[in-house]
Formats: C-alpha cells, structure tokens, sequence
C-alpha cells in the first residue's frame, strides 16, 4: 500500500537531513516505505538512483562493507538514495565506525535512509543530527482506511481501528479474514502473537524497566493505569513515553491514561499471557486483583483459569466474595469448592471463601450447599465483621432475600459497630426486587421510586459493565423496572428493555444460573401476556411454579398458577383456566390480595366464555346490585356478567355505583385480558368507560408484536453479514460477498454460475450429485459426468473464497451438496420465508402486517427467477413459473387485505405487480377491476377488460370465464363492486 503523504514527508526529511532513520518495531511496515522511498527517487529525472540494502543477520563489518560496494555504483553527484533496511545493533565502538561512515558518505552528496527498531538504541542516540521517523507517524491514520480498505478488500462493517489500532501489518492480514461476526480472525491473531512476542524480546533485553508495565498489560488486554496502580504497578512518566512512542501496539494514552492490547478478542493472546506470567512469576495474581477492583470480572476469572493455581484463586475468591457471584460466575466458584472439598477434604477455607461459596450456591440453585455454607457462617459472625466487609454482607443479604421462604439459608446478623455507610447500589437493586414482588403478591403499592435509577447507578454512562457478559444487579434492577410499570397499571407493551432482558437469558443459561432464568423468564412472561401477546415461551410459569415448590415461596407458587390460567385464556383452553382459577381461590390467604384479583376476574371471565346465555341470564337476575363496597376485580366480574347478557340499564347503574373501583389502574391489565376474551360480548361495557381511557382497556387491532416482528424480521432490507455471501436470482443472477459485487474471471465459467444458482434456490437442501450430473452433463457419460461436476465444484469454491480455516460456504455430505445456510443466503429464500406467512394465514398476524409482507415481497421481487442458457435450464424454468404463481398469490391475498383496510394505493400499488407478472390469469383481472372500481378510476376497468379481450381473442379463447363478465357487468351498470368477492 502506497503511503503517499508519509512518503511526501520522508522525502522532504531526507533532501534536508541528508540521513533518516526510520525506528518502528516489526510489523509497521518500515521495509515497504523504504522501498517505495527508493521507488519515489529512481521515478526523479534528476537523480534517477537507489539502491536498498537488507541488512538483516549482517554485522557491522558485512554492512560496512556493502556500504562500500553502493558507493562504488552509485555516482555521488547525483544525490543518490542508498536505503539500509534492518541495520543491526553493535557494540558502542562498531556503532561508531558505522555511524561515522553513513556521515562521510552523506558528506559525498548519498542520502541515506536507514531502518531498525527501538531497541537499536546505541544506533539512534548516535545519530542525533539524522530524522527521525517513529512507530506513531507509521501507523494507519483514519484519513487512509478508506484507501487501505479498497486495496485489500476489508469488509466496511469491520471496526479496523479497534482490532488493529492502525498497524499495518494487522490491518493488512484482515484482507484474508472473511469471517462472521463473533469469528475469530485467525489470520489477525497470529500476527498480533508474533509482534507482541517480538516487542517482549525487544523489551526484556534493551528496556528491562518497561517488562513489569508491559507484561501488565498483556495481561490485562485493555484498561486504566490508575487499575495497575491500585495492585502496585506504576509507570514512570520516561516509560509512558518510551511505550506510547516507540511500542503504539500497546495502546498506551498517556494523556487518558488508559491502555488498550490489539487482537480479535482477550482470549487471542492468551499464548502470550503464558509467555509473560513465565518471565515475572508473580504478575498474573497483581492482574486479577486489578481487574477484580475494577469490575471486570470475567475478563478475571479467565485470566485466573490460565494462569493461576487453585490455592492463588481462593485467596482472591475471599477478598471478592459476592464480586463474583454478582457477575455470574457462581459454577466457576463451586467447581473451585468442590475440587477443594474432593482434593483436601481437611482443609478450612476462609470465611471469605465460604461467604462466596454461599452466594454462588443461591444463584445456581443449589440451596443443599447453601444451607451448609449458611451453617457455617452461622457460627462464624466474629470472622464475619473482621474479615467480611459491611458492603458484601449486605449483598449477600440482600441475595438470600430473593429466596428468603427458603429454609435452612438464612444468615446471623452482623450489626458493623461504627460502621456508617451509604448503602450498597447492589445491595439495593436486589432489595428493591424483593420489596417489589412482595408488593404485587399484596396487591400495595410499590415502596419508593422504581425508575430505572439503578440500572444507570449499577451501569454506569456507559452502559453494560465492561467484561461482565452477566451483571446481576443490572438483571434484577431491570426486572423490578419493568415489574414496576405491571404493579402500577402504567404497562403501555413490550419494547426494546424486554428484548435487552431476554438478550441476557443465553449467557444466564450458559452459566447454570437456572433460579435467576427462572425469574427472567417470568418477568418477560407476565409482560407478553398482558401485551396481548402469544407465549414464545409456554413452560415460564410451570418452571416458576417449580422453583417456588423448591424454596416454599406459595406466593410465588400462587402468583404463578394464575398466570398459567391467563395463558390458557389466550389459548381458549377455558376449562384448564377456570380450573387454575378456582385453585388460587382456594389457596391463597387475604393477604395476597393481587392473587386473588387476578384470579378471581379469570374464574368469572372463563365462567362467562364456557355458559350458555340462558344460566348467565338466570345469574345475572339474582346479581345484588346494592351500592356496597367491593374490590376492582369484584366490580368488573359484576360488570362482565351484566354486560353478557345485555343488562344494559343494570349495567349503567352498576357502573355509575362503581365507578372508582372500575377505573382502578391496578387492574386495568386483567381486565383488558377479560375483555380480549369476550370480544363483542362485551361492548356495551367498553362504551361506558370514559373516551379518555377507553384505549387503554382494549388492545390495538396492529398491536400484534409478534406479526410484526415476523416480517421484521424477514423482510427488511438485508443487511450484510460478514463472510456471507448473498445470491439474487429475481430479474438476473448476481453474486455479492460482504456487500461487494464479486467479479473474479472464475464467475465467467458458465457452469460456475449456473450450479451456484442451482444449489442457490433451495439453500440448506442436499442436491444429490446424479441430479446435477444429468442435469448439466446429459450427453456426457458417468466418468466425464462426474469429472466435470467435481471440477465446477472445485471452482466455485474458489471463487466464493472457501479456505479450510474459513466459512465453509460449500458442503459435501454423502452424495449430496448444498450451500451452507449459515453463510450463503438468496432471495429466493428470503421470498419463500415471506410467502409462506402471507400465504398460510396464520394466527396472530394482523391486516398491516400482511400488507407490509406483500409490499417487501414485491421490492425482493425484481423480475421473473433466473434462467440459464445453458444445460440445465428446465429445472429453472419450473422454479420460475412456480415462483410466479407464489408471487401473484401473494399479491392477490395483500390487495384483498388492503382493500379491507381501505388502503387502495396499497392495493393499486400489488395489482398492477401481479398483472406485470400474468396479465391472463383472471382472477388477476377481477381483483384489478374491484380495485380501479374503488378508486374512480372506470375508465380504467374499460380499457383492462377490452385489452383482456384482445388477448384472449390471440389465444383463440372466444371469451372470459363467467365471474369475470359478470364483474364487469356491474361495475359499467354503476352498480359497484362491494358484494363482489375476488374469486
């Protein structure tokens, strides 16, 4: 890669200085700028002389001497360029021989440019009157990555300045990293390992000072300084500068104080991290404990597990005993008690350890370890104040609160004489949770303020904790969040903070902590279904139910049953609902008053749906409509049943009678789940609820989340992958990799293509290696057939790039071949997706869903499926008509539905997109009759059905089916087309 304004500036450096040393450690690209310097001197007319010398493995005599032999070709009155690459280092006295013969020979008129590392040390401070050009000025700057990304074809969603922080060589090597994201780049990797390596070398012999700094850094991959400082590691302002000038692959800032390691990911340099945990023995432990102060936890317990012993991790593990269970690494402590208790079944861990063996146990579920530990703290409270301090004993109060019902796990209470401190923020996010679920299961009011305060508190600006995949204050914080709004009656639907939440359930599940998935899963549950929304997960309340059987929590067991029954509800199971309901009534005390609320408009709501209206008219007589006091919940299942039977002036008077009790925001989420299930049953009800707050009872005919999300989901615009490679077959084939045109001379074999359309149309199904022989090869016999198969193979897998240690784009199972659908995607596919949802007509995807689904089906849509002129092409001739035939359906069903939700640009829009397509099929013409009929536009519907004439009369069809006639009919009568069906 060319870099023309360095290059600019070198030139002027030299024409000055007469010498330049260009001082850079390996892989910043000093040997390419000095050739182009050498380059950039021969193009000049007026010199037109270089020579470049590699002086790698020479001494100083070798150099010397082919300092001579340049001398004596190159004719000093023209100013030539002698380029030295690599110049060794020397003892002090050989330093100064070389150094006074690169002076004698720029006195001749040669310009010199020479190029060595940092740690050439004797060679720079030498030649003090040369330029200079360090390792910062080499870097890639953002001003050239557009140019560096073009030249090595780098993918444009690549963050390159956070992998390679403008290294050349890295930035370089991810020309041939074409990887998914989440891939590590292996390629990156190597190189980052062997410049890293390099510099510690480099380090350990010229710069022994810099080693404790260094290493500390490798360890810790990225941070602060004021981290390494807290654990007794501190750079000295002349190391600073040395690391932050001659060695950027650090990522040293001085002025932020802050450090950050190249590579894909941590794990990449783990190899060095040995190498550098091998040379300072005692560095890794000062690296966890830093890491540990600040809060990255994970980023900790990985570094531990490469490089410390047990008994190291267990001292740390008792100065940290809730920092680790609070970032989810409660199965990495139990498999360190557990090893300790197999291994050394007499030694006594300390109270530390305990404590952190106690809290990992509550948070995997393990409450038998739990309630051993607890036992042990028990009579430990003396250790406890001393060892443990006042933060950590309320947090791990604050946890055993989550389970409190539980038995056997409580914990002594330690009262921290002349300790006065501000509450713990993590202590506080679970205690809140704890208030907040006691006060839903009471039907109170919620103590306090629960406005999402703690979760920006616990996070911090910026957003989730740096190396912590799993922050429980965070997930607790955010469950009491969104459980606020349910208690409150302020719930408006599911949004982005539930899809945060659910994001975290994998890494949750990962780690084993199956108590808090639990918890999440219920909190996500409860908010779908009074979002009206059909369960992705049908076990969350039988799994809750579980876990509450488990810690003797019949509040949470109750709370549970319930939601079971509004589950059903929304399935129309009515008997395993009223069931569930009856169950809750039967069980649950008084003070569960939002139980009972809940399940007490459930059992009248089932009730209602499951009787005929004769009984339901008998009840509602023997109703007593007395002003007397009653609950929300009682008010609207008086309501409900007044409302079934049309006692309408009943119904008035009972609503006037209690009309505080029926606005009650509390249960104003139950009931809207109530009127859902009556439907118009229960009309007459929903008119005498105020104008003002009649919305906030019923649910939005567009409001189905999950429809929406459906054709989100598979009909946006695609977005790049990348590695992938994206296949279009609609109105022509063109193959893209990372979003770029693929055009290497391989694509121009016809077979290439033509078998990449072929396998492209059904991507993830296995073609069997017969069908493609005979489809492509007929006249060939098997032996020719099958050679030249696997020779098309062969070079369509270089044309998509396909490497053993990359995407496997094309693979071979048996006698079968197919794409990989994880990295070859086609809009054949995507089209076939959206058809099938618009097609099959499932439940739950509403009008503005399907019309939306059938606009994008018409954007993917650009033109009839590709068809090769070549061997083959029957099977692509039937693909085509079928995807035809799918794509007018589509559109006949999206203009019908448009035409329902009045949206007749919308409709116009789809039935002209189908008549492109098939201008005979009549229903085609039906559908785009009605819809010009709708919108005024008569004159059109003549000039249709006439030219449909006209055609049918070519074809020798004399002339249109029935329906077809009649439809017109009544349109040119005036007589309009609102009763008239598609047909």
């Amino acid at each position: 890669m060319r870099r023309v304004e360095l290059l600019r500036d070198l030139v002027k450096q030299g024409r000055n200085a007469g010498i330049v040393i260009v001082a850079a450690p390996r892989g910043f690209g000093k040997t390419a700028l000095l050739l182009q310097y050498a380059d950039e001197i021969r193009s000049d007319p007026g010199r037109g002389y270089a020579k470049a010398v590699d002086a790698a493995g020479m001494e100083i005599q070798e150099l010397l001497a082919a300092l001579d032999t340049c001398e004596a070709e190159l004719p000093a009155k023209l100013h030539p360029l002698i380029a030295v690459d690599n110049v060794p280092g020397g003892n002090e006295e050989a330093i100064e021989i070389l150094v006074g013969r690169l002076r004698s020979l720029r006195a001749e008129g040669y310009e010199m440019a020479l190029s060595c590392t940092p740690g050439n040390r004797a060679l720079l401070s030498a030649l003090g009157d040369a330029a200079r050009i360090g390792a910062q000025a080499l870097r890639v700057h953002p001003r050239e990555y557009a140019a560096w990304m073009r030249t090595f074809s780098i993918a444009g969603d690549l963050d390159v300045y956070g992998l390679t922080q403008g290294i050349p060589a890295l930035v370089a090597s991810l020309s041939s990293a074409v990887w998914q994201a989440g891939t590590e780049p292996a390629v990156l990797d190597s190189y980052a390992e062997t410049l890293y390596r390099d510099a510690w070398q480099e380090l350990v012999t010229v710069a022994p000072d810099t080693l404790r700094g260094a290493g500390m850094m490798l360890l810790m991959g990225s941070g602060k300084l004021a981290e390494m400082e807290m654990c007794g590691v501190t750079l000295s302002r002349e190391v600073q500068v040395r690391l932050t000038h001659d060695y950027p692959l650090f990522g040293l800032d001085a002025a932020a104080r802050t450090f950050s390691c190249v590579g894909s990911s941590y794990e990449a340099l783990a190899a060095v991290r040995k190498m550098v945990a091998e040379a300072i023995p005692g560095l890794p432990a000062r690296a966890v404990r830093a890491l540990m102060k600040a809060g990255r936890v994970d980023r900790a317990v990985a570094l531990a597990q490469e490089e410390l012993g047990r008994t190291e991790t267990l001292e740390i593990m008792g100065q940290f005993p809730v920092a680790f269970t609070m970032a989810g690494q409660g199965r990495y402590i139990a498999r360190l008690g557990s090893s300790l208790e197999l291994e050394e079944p007499d030694a006594e861990p300390t109270i530390g350890v305990v404590l952190a063996r106690y809290t990992a146990s509550l948070t995997l579920g393990d409450f038998k370890t739990a309630r051993r530990m607890a036992m042990c703290l028990s009579i430990s409270a003396d250790e406890i104040e001393r060892d443990i301090s006042p933060d950590d004993w309320a947090v791990a109060s604050a946890l055993r609160g989550v389970w409190a019902s539980c038995t056997g796990i409580g914990l002594p209470d330690i009262s921290y004489r002349n300790e006065v401190r501000r509450p713990s923020e993590t202590a506080q996010c679970l205690r809140d949770f704890v208030r907040l679920m006691r006060a839903m299961f009471e039907g109170k009011p919620m103590p306090g303020r629960i406005d999402g305060a703690a979760i920006s508190r616990t996070q911090g600006e910026g957003g989730e904790v740096e190396d912590v995949a799993v922050a429980l204050p965070n997930i607790f914080a955010r469950m009491t969040e969104l459980m606020a709004e349910v208690l409150s009656g302020s719930f408006a639907g599911v949004d982005e903070r539930d899809d945060r939440l659910a994001a975290s359930l994998e890494v949750l599940r990962e780690r084993n902590l199956v108590p808090v998935v639990v918890l999440v899963r219920l909190v996500l549950a409860v908010r779908r279904i009074y979002a009206g929304m059909p369960l992705s997960d049908e076990r969350a309340f039988v799994d809750a139910g579980t876990l509450a059987v488990r810690t003797s929590d019949q509040a949470l067991q109750l709370f549970c049953l319930v939601f079971e029954g509004w589950q059903f509800l929304g399935l129309d199971q009515m008997i395993n609902a009223g069931f569930r309901a009856q169950q809750v009534l039967k069980l649950a005390d008084k003070r569960l008053r939002f139980v009972l609320e809940q399940a007490t408009l459930l059992e009248r709501t089932t009730h209602l749906c499951n009787t005929s209206r004769a009984a339901l008219c008998e009840e509602a007589e023997l109703l007593d409509l007395s002003h007397a006091p009653c609950s929300p919940a009682r008010a609207w299942a008086e309501a409900l049943s007044l409302a079934v039977v049309r006692f309408d002036a009943e119904l008035s008077a009972w609503f006037s009678l209690h009309r505080t009790e029926l606005l009650d925001p509390t249960i104003r989420l139950a009931v809207r789940l109530s009127l859902r299930a009556l439907g118009k049953q229960a009309s007459s009800l929903v008119r005498l609820l105020p104008e003002q707050v009649q919305g906030r009872y019923l649910f939005s005919d567009g409001a189905s989340r999950d429809g929406e999300r459906l054709f989100e989901v598979v009909g946006d615009a695609e977005k790049t992958v990348l590695g992938q490679v994206t296949i279009r077959l609609f109105g022509g084939l063109k193959i893209e990799r990372n979003g770029h045109v693929l055009t290497s001379a391989l694509w121009r074999r016809r077979k290439t293509s033509v078998v990449a359309a072929r396998l492209a149309i059904a991507p993830g199904a296995f073609v069997k290696r017969s069908a493609l022989q005979e489809e492509f090869w007929p006249t060939y016999d098997y032996d020719h057939a099958r050679n030249s198969l696997y020779s098309t193979l062969s070079v369509l897998r270089r044309a998509l790039g396909q490497k053993k240690s990359g995407p496997q784009y094309l693979i071979v199972q048996g006698e079968g071949v197919a794409f990989n659908a994880e990295y070859v995607v086609s809009d054949a596919m995507r089209f076939d997706l959206i058809a099938r949802e618009v097609l099959l007509k499932r439940r739950g995807i509403t009008a503005p869903n399907i019309i939306d689904a059938c606009l994008k089906l018409e954007q993917l849509y650009a033109g009839p499926l590709y068809v090769p002129d070549a061997a083959g092409s029957d099977y692509f001739m039937q693909m085509r008509e079928a995807f035809r035939a799918k794509f007018v359906d589509c559109m006949l069903r999206g203009a019908e539905t448009a035409i329902g939700e009045e949206d007749l640009s919308a409709a116009g829009w789809m039935v002209e997109a189908a008549l492109a397509e098939t201008p005979m099929r009549e229903d085609v013409i039906r559908m785009a009759m009605r819809v010009y009929e709708l919108g005024g536009r008569r004159r059109e519907v003549v000039e249709l059905y006439r030219a449909h004439l006209e055609r049918l009369k070519r074809q020798e069809r004399a002339i249109p089916e029935p329906k077809t006639r009649a439809l017109y009919d009544q349109i040119v009568s005036g007589r309009g087309v609102g009763r008239i069906g598609r047909g």
